[in-house]
């Protein structure tokens, strides 16, 4: 111990001495107790979809399978080496290695699965041993996270969840004498001065990855030699106050690899799923050498913007991966051989289904706290469906170009399941990915005759007085409004139509005779109405029965999912 306080001291005074770092130790000390946190992230909550329940005879075709899949980022390998993939077998059967998923009735296991398809429904649903399953739940897609004030894309682990191959190489690549120097390794720095003269390019780095830690934490991006000085002087101090385990486990969950709009993804939990679409422990060796290759500059070798760079650092990083013995040649040459593997657009991302997401923070900050859906790691289960999502998304795309390809139109989608009130799929505007003013919740617009039904419904919950055979004029209408103005609404063709049936009236959409049935029926009694379906509108007015009344897409379906569902009231 003696020896290595005194080769701290000594750099740290000769450093003094020479006028370059006039900081004392004690003066780095109060950095570091200020402004240096080694404890565990805030861990953003995480939004899945609904998971996919799979049972013989559901209503699911191949290919909406495939799609369920590729949403939760499972990947094609006919080897089935890893959870998370799939094999298709001919045009009736798929192979899945499902995950492992924590539900809130417990943990569902990873298993190798085969699903056999016929008439757009699943047949057959057996283990690989040829053994029937009644039910299996697959582990739902990660479509979003929630924040609050901090900006970082974050996917914190504790150091022995992180795979024991990138711990070894980030170490053979970074920083190969991490765990025998003191925080600073002047011999690691002549080392990768050599190498990257004889590279004529940059190979090695010279600093440790305590004093990147450091860099990444407590200082800032300039390039002078005091701030490199006063890098190194607080690496020593780190080094003598925390063992290696905690400056490892902050490092890897701290490492600055990519950005997602204004979000810095930081630490390669976060990056596994930004640039991958999958969990860490899912990747192999030529995918965990691209995420270190990035540490020297993810945006110089970002493998979306930049992919012919990325590779080469990629291989340079494979290559060195062999040098330390981590890999094998032969590894080396079949791994320098395969695609980046690239996920087409970052994954894990609030921009996935931004209107959805949106919604789902809605209903959440109503019962919890904001500080608590932002840090505490929460998974929140919800009820979108990928596959009728992707419909709905697809619908919107090619039906606004095809009836508006000036871009002039907007849009919004609601769709809802008629058995329970889950909203399966839900888009906020013509372009579905990007976020801002969500009009499936938002938006409020005058919704016309969809209240008409409402008028009519109020009237047939009263069977003493109405039927749908039940006579209602049409003739023309006059009422006094309170401000003394005069209502006189008008059929669309301008006629009267006399006496008529109730049906003919609401099939017809009949303005006059809805009208009258309406002022008939009294207006508190149709506000009360919708309030009781699960949309108040306040006092109504008498135009509110012909639909003078701004509603936006979700309180519209709210009304109708009443209609949709026999009669019951459930809320959305």
């Amino acid at each position: 111990m003696v020896w290595r306080w005194t080769w701290r001291l000594l750099l740290l005074g000769t450093g003094c001495v020479l006028g370059f770092v006039p900081l004392s130790w004690v003066y780095l000390n109060r950095i570091v107790d200020e402004r240096f946190d080694l404890a565990r992230l805030p861990e953003p909550s995480r939004v899945y979809a609904r998971p996919l329940e799979l049972h013989p005879g559901m209503p699911l075709s191949l290919q909406a399978a495939l799609s369920e899949l590729e949403a939760a980022r499972y990947r094609n390998d006919p080897e089935l080496r890893q959870p998370g993939s799939y094999v298709q077998l001919g045009t009736d059967r798929l192979r899945v290695y499902s995950r492992a998923f924590r539900f809130d009735d417990g943990e569902e296991a990873a298993e190798r699965l085969e699903l056999r398809f016929a008439a757009n429904k699943l047949q057959q649903l057996s283990d690989l041993a040829g053994t029937t399953r009644a039910l299996k739940r697959i582990d739902p897609a990660l479509i979003g996270t929630l924040y609050l004030d901090d900006p970082g894309e974050r996917r914190p682990l504790p150091l022995h969840e992180f795979p024991a191959f990138l711990v070894a190489g980030i170490q053979a690549v970074e920083d190969r004498k991490f765990g025998k120097h003191h925080g600073i390794d002047p011999t690691g720095m002549i080392r990768a001065t050599l190498a990257n003269l004889r590279s004529r390019e940059l190979v090695q780095g010279g600093s440790t990855l305590t004093q990147q830690l450091v860099k990444n934490t407590l200082l800032t991006r300039e390039r002078t030699l005091q701030r490199k000085l006063k890098e190194m002087g607080l690496a020593l101090v780190i080094d003598s106050r925390f063992d290696k385990g905690e400056i490892l486990e902050a490092y890897l969950n701290r490492v600055y690899l990519g950005q997602l709009g204004s979000r810095p993804v930081q630490g390669f939990g976060a990056a596994a799923e930004f640039y991958f679409g999958r969990p860490l422990e899912e990747l192999e060796a030529a995918e965990h050498a691209l995420l270190i290759g990035l540490v020297k500059g993810p945006s110089l070798y970002d493998p979306r913007r930049h992919p012919e760079r990325a590779m080469t650092r990629r291989n340079l990083v494979l290559r060195q991966f062999a040098e330390t013995g981590l890999i094998d040649e032969n590894s080396r040459e079949r791994f320098q051989a395969l695609p980046l593997g690239i996920a087409p657009r970052p994954a894990a991302a609030r921009e996935r289904h931004p209107a959805f997401i949106d919604l789902v923070q809605r209903q959440l900050t109503r019962e919890y706290p904001s500080e608590a859906l932002a840090s505490a790691g929460l998974t929140v289960l919800t009820t979108l469906d990928p596959y009728a999502q992707r419909l709905a998304e697809r619908a919107i795309e090619t039906g606004m170009e095809r009836i508006d390809s000036g871009g002039t139109l907007e849009t919004a989608i609601v769709l809802t399941r008629a058995a329970d009130g889950e909203i399966l799929a839900l888009v906020g505007g013509r372009q579905p990915r990007m976020p801002g003013f969500n009009r499936a919740v938002t938006a409020q617009r005058q919704v016309g005759s969809l209240l008409k039904p409402f008028v009519y419904l109020l009237a047939l919950s009263q069977p003493q007085r109405y039927n749908l055979a039940s006579q209602i004029s049409d003739a023309a209408v006059s009422y006094r409004l309170p401000t003394g103005q005069r209502w006189e609404p008008r059929n669309f063709d301008r006629k009267a139509h006399g006496d008529v049936l109730l049906i003919e009236a609401l099939a017809r959409s009949y303005n006059q005779a809805t009208a009258r049935l309406g002022m008939e029926l009294g207006l508190p009694a149709f506000g009360e109405l919708l309030a009781n379906l699960g949309v108040p509108i306040g006092e109504p007015l008498p135009s509110a029965l012909l639909g003078a009344v701004e509603l936006s897409p979700l309180q519209v379906a709210q009304l109708y999912q009443a209609l949709a569902s026999g009669g019951r009231v459930l809320p959305l």
